[in-house]
């Protein structure tokens, strides 16, 4: 790079050559000098190509244009990329057909200001729109992301909202008819709803009881991979989970446990619109969100007074800091038992040194 000097004033000077032209670049500031050369430079780089003029091109463009092509080139998976869909629907509806030249931090703020949404599905709006704006920095339509100097909304802290009891699991159970025993095994184990949904016969040892943790579900299909690599586990089944499995009628051949009523994976959405809301309104339940099954395993078992790090690695968590962020308010359930067992520990042992003691006198 032609090298930058520092004037007596202070401001710093460039004369890089460009195109045959001798160029005179002053800043106050060292980097605003060299984001200027950089810019000549791919300018003139961009025309020996035959390419548009970056500055040119933005000034083509409207924000839906720029989200059409970013969702164009996005290489995730369908899901991913339906949800990315969904959250930049927010922005487009504000400045679909505005130019990105006129996108400024202002307006963004603005917009910020004014949509009125719930603090997680605020933040996962805004970082949609980030990731888009950073897309057309990428690609030339924009020098500067706009969205960069405005704070992102924080997500909202994730609800856990468990069952209260086993009593409570019970009475859910009973009104969700030939799913009761998916709702009974799915609090017994802990598993996440893509998991349960792909869990085979074969994935169950009952000599050993025990199930394995293999396969998943994602985009409605089974796929063998997992959410994490500590996702691939052995979860060991309560009797409460196998009387949930013997409620089951197994088939010779095997397949799903809990298959849809024509087979096949069951559908999330319609098991809840059909059988989980339904259920939770005949057992006047207040309503909480499927996956909340698997926290009420964990609350039901910190209850006992079991491990968290047992816990933890029952779950799946591949840090127990994630387990303690989620569950640390109910490790004190399980307290009351564990005070319980060092009395009881400890009575027998004095009862036992009293006895041991009175032998002892009675020899002498």
């Amino acid at each position: 790079m032609t090298k930058i000097i520092q004037l007596p004033n202070g401001d710093y000077l460039c004369r890089p050559t460009i195109g045959g032209k001798k160029e005179w670049i002053q800043h106050k500031r060292k980097g605003e000098v060299e984001r200027e050369v950089a810019q000549l430079k791919e300018k003139q780089r961009t025309r020996r190509l035959g390419l548009p003029d970056p500055v040119e091109r933005r000034k083509e463009i409207t924000f839906d244009q720029l989200a059409d092509k970013f969702l164009d080139q996005y290489q995730f998976s369908p899901r991913s990329k339906r949800t990315l869909e969904e959250r930049l629907g927010y922005a487009r509806d504000a400045f679909g057909a505005v130019l990105l030249r006129d996108l400024t931090t202002e307006a963004l703020l603005t917009w910020n200001a004014k949509l009125r949404l719930g603090q997680t599905t605020k933040h996962n709006a805004w970082r949609a729109l980030k990731q888009t704006l950073g897309f057309a920095v990428r690609c030339h339509y924009l020098t500067d992301n706009p969205a960069t100097a405005v704070r992102l909304p924080g997500p909202g802290k994730r609800t856990v909202r468990p069952f209260d009891s086993w009593e409570q699991v019970d009475a859910v159970a009973a009104k969700a008819g030939r799913y009761g025993p998916l709702v009974r095994f799915a609090c017994a184990t802990g598993l996440r709803p893509q998991e349960w949904q792909s869990l085979e016969w074969k994935h169950i040892e009952f000599s050993q009881r025990e199930l394995r943790v293999e396969q998943t579900v994602r985009d409605g299909k089974i796929e063998q991979t997992a959410k994490t690599d500590g996702s691939l586990r052995i979860v060991w089944l309560s009797q409460r989970a196998l009387d949930a499995l013997g409620d089951l009628t197994r088939p010779l051949n095997g397949g799903l446990i809990f298959a849809a009523p024509g087979g096949g994976v069951v559908n999330l959405s319609n098991f809840r619109k059909r059988v989980w809301k339904k259920a939770l309104t005949d057992a006047k339940v207040e309503y909480r969100a499927i996956d909340n099954t698997r926290h009420t395993y964990a609350t039901l078992m910190l209850a006992t007074g079991a491990p968290i790090e047992w816990i933890s690695e029952q779950l799946g968590h591949k840090k127990i800091q994630t387990t303690l962020t989620h569950y640390a308010r109910w490790t004190n359930r399980g307290h009351a038992r564990i005070h319980a067992l060092i009395d009881s520990y400890v009575e027998t042992e004095t009862a036992t040194n009293q006895t041991e003691s009175g032998r002892s006198g009675n020899g002498h």
